[in-house]
């Protein structure tokens, strides 16, 4: 059991380093494409600590657990450091996007109101 504990343990940790590591690069979809590994290594450490007694005392497990913890920490702060960078780049590309769009007034000539330049056009030609 106790061998099968740090097993599933030391994977949830290998998963978590390789997303953080992802995330530190700012490569979410490496981090993304961890995912499913994340969730099956979980799985896996579920299974193991469904219905056993687990001794935190035991050295081995202690060291684990506590580098464990240390790693689920760092990719908690990180996957949250993600989600507001892109929440703050989505908000940029809405602000712009509203302020272009307001500030883009064309008069029944396809000229922008204001300006002398003509508005969006198109040309075709044949060869």
């Amino acid at each position: 059991m106790t061998r099968d504990l740090i097993v599933a343990v030391r994977n949830v940790g290998i998963v978590l380093t390789e997303e953080n590591e992802a995330l530190a690069r700012s490569d979410y979809e490496a981090a993304i494409a961890k995912l499913p590994m994340k969730e099956a290594a979980l799985a896996a450490l579920g299974k193991v600590l469904t219905g056993s007694e687990v001794h935190g005392s035991e050295p081995a497990i202690g060291g684990v657990v506590a580098r464990l913890r240390q790693q689920a920490l760092e990719n908690q702060e990180m996957l949250r450091s993600a989600v507001e960078a892109q929440h703050r780049l989505v908000s940029m590309i809405v602000r712009v996007a509203a302020e272009a769009s307001s500030n883009n007034v064309y008069n029944g000539r396809g000229f922008m109101e204001g300006r002398n330049l003509p508005g969006a056009s198109a040309m075709s030609v044949r060869v």
